[in-house]
């Protein structure tokens, strides 16, 4: 069991992963420019950066895969990428 004392580790939300996977996807198709991070805007306010892990393109399409760490959160003991 979690020492509860002890400081968590944080990660982004799914919502955050899926944004940044759609918003990198998006300026490919645009500009046709693969990028290795992007920046997304927060509900509350501030940006973060995200680090983008590949690009699966195809005729009229684009995938972005970014991957999640859920911090702390015990749901999800391993890696989940989204695309």
């Amino acid at each position: 069991m979690a020492n509860l004392n002890s400081e968590l580790r944080t990660g982004y939300t799914t919502g955050s992963c899926a944004a940044a996977a759609a918003k990198a996807a998006a300026r490919y198709l645009v500009s046709g420019a693969e990028c290795s991070e992007i920046a997304i805007s927060l509900p509350r306010g501030g940006q973060v950066e995200l680090k983008i892990d590949r690009f699966e393109r195809g005729r009229g399409f684009c995938r972005a895969h970014v991957t999640k760490d859920a911090g702390d959160d015990r749901c999800y003991p391993w890696p989940i990428r989204h695309c």
